[in-house]
């Protein structure tokens, strides 16, 4: 960009938040876009990114029987290329030079399965979450 006032090249200007909604998952090389993009937030700046969760218990139980099945949205959208847990999502985005500052989770679950994870202490709480949601400062 070329400022006006001096006809030098400005620098770009830094964003205070970036967002990554559900396009992570669909990247071949997720990790480097995230450490690639780290510079353009200004110092202090946040990051959020949401990524569904690959240990939802409907597609756990789905492998328990043997079946991956692709669907055409959801955890196993057919466009998806790179799949998260909780601690691989965190990993994702603490490796790419972030500091976290949260990470919550969209529980999605039938009344019955909320039920075992009360009966387990929450113990079974991230088989319930189907999207993680993760703030980081630069």
């Amino acid at each position: 960009m070329i400022s006006r006032s001096t006809g030098r090249r400005a620098s770009a200007a830094h964003a205070s938040t970036a967002y990554y909604a559900d396009i992570l998952e669909h990247l071949r090389d997720p990790w480097r876009l995230l450490a690639s993009q780290r510079e353009l937030l200004a110092p202090g700046g946040h990051v959020v990114v949401s990524l569904p969760n690959v240990r939802h218990y409907p597609v756990v139980l789905g492998l328990l029987r043997g079946r991956w099945r692709y669907q055409d949205e959801g955890v196993l959208d057919r466009s998806h290329l790179r799949f998260f847990t909780r601690d691989s999502a965190r990993e994702l985005v603490s490796g790419a030079g972030y500091r976290m500052v949260e990470i919550a989770g969209e529980e999605y679950a039938s009344s019955a399965a909320r039920a075992v994870n009360l009966s387990s202490l929450g113990l079974l709480r991230d088989f319930l979450v189907r999207q993680h949601l993760l703030v980081a400062t630069r």
